[in-house]
């Protein structure tokens, strides 16, 4: 009887964990959830959303604001290489101004420092020149591309003769490139000037423009030449430099702020599909823990439920094994007590 009862008791742990889940089944090791098996599904829903998501991707890829965008970055990479050049020529003609440096340059041992020193600074005005020129090269051509025969052309040829187009000082720096073509490098002096502050002295440094040197070249044109005529005859060259990277550098935001208002409903376009993306990308991060949680929740029930029986299962047999050690202690107690009635009887 107890046998029995243990029996049933195994029985009802086993339909009570079912009960508990239903629809799950064992197969080969993992569970099966509403009668598809969870690695399937996750695949399946996995392959599913990643269609959609490439879907959305090419969407993304062929849509207008994207293109606008790839252009945008392009030319701020073009900004990056005029910036970084600018700063570099600054931070040189900077240095030259502090005493710990023109004063080893100014040696007379040091000369050969010097002419490197000198060198260097034409150097970087080349590569800074270089980087300007390309940069409104850069925001030409993208105004040629996505602006030509709009409204936004008579602001932008407005905004260019403005800044460019009427102004002495671009042509003057581009040909002055052309000068260094020609000419070769040497168009900057290195001047060393000392004066009384009080009862102290002044020493200061600064890498000028020899104007009467560059005036001697024949290939100015008139606006070049009217602006070297408007120079002192040794102009700092880096107030020069600070005027015509201020005027670029308006053009350029000026550019990219107008090109971003007059696109921005490409560009909002764009940005919901990409938050479209992102959501895509969330659900399915979010589909794929949600199906691994359910399998490794399927996994520790079955665990559970297995432990169980075995609990019970060890249970039984310790309980059979104590019954049937029970029956044999009866058995001999009862043979033991026949065989002392027996004795009596016979008198033995």
């Amino acid at each position: 009887m107890d046998q029995d009862q243990e029996n049933r008791d195994v029985s009802q742990i086993d339909d009570g964990t079912r009960q508990q889940s239903p629809g799950l089944d064992s197969d080969e090791g993992y569970r099966v959830y509403h009668g598809v098996n969870l690695l399937e599904e996750r695949d399946r829903q996995r392959q599913e959303l990643g269609s959609k998501l490439q879907e959305l991707n090419r969407e993304i890829e062929s849509s207008h604001g994207y293109r606008l965008r790839n252009k945008i970055s392009l030319l701020k990479g073009t900004y990056f290489v005029f910036d970084t050049n600018y700063l570099n020529l600054k931070h040189t003609l900077n240095e030259f101004e502090q005493p710990m440096v023109f004063l080893k340059l100014w040696e007379e041992k040091s000369r050969e420092r010097l002419d490197l020193f000198i060198n260097d600074v034409t150097r970087l005005f080349h590569n800074y020149l270089a980087g300007a020129m390309t940069l409104l090269d850069h925001v030409r051509r993208l105004y040629n591309d996505v602006s030509w025969g709009t409204d936004f052309s008579k602001e932008y040829q407005a905004r260019w003769e403005r800044q460019f187009g009427e102004r002495s000082l671009p042509v003057f720096l581009e040909e002055l490139l052309s000068y260094l073509l020609y000419e070769g490098f040497p168009f900057t002096l290195a001047e060393l000037n000392f004066g009384k502050v009080g009862g102290g002295m002044e020493i200061s440094s600064a890498i000028r423009l020899d104007v009467r040197r560059l005036g001697e070249w024949e290939r100015w044109s008139k606006k070049g030449s009217e602006h070297l005529n408007s120079l002192e005859d040794k102009a700092k060259f880096e107030y020069v430099i600070n005027e015509h990277a201020a005027s670029v550098t308006d053009f350029y935001q000026w550019f990219l702020l107008r090109f971003s208002e007059l696109n921005q409903e490409a560009f909002e376009e764009l940005e919901g599909l990409e938050k479209r993306s992102a959501d895509l990308e969330q659900q399915i991060e979010s589909h794929e823990d949600f199906l691994e949680t359910a399998e490794k929740t399927t996994i520790s029930m079955r665990e559970e439920r297995e432990k169980l029986i075995k609990e019970l299962e060890a249970e039984r047999q310790y309980r059979e094994w104590e019954k049937i050690r029970a029956d044999r202690l009866e058995a001999a107690l009862e043979a033991e007590r026949n065989r002392g009635f027996f004795r009596r009887v016979s008198g033995r």
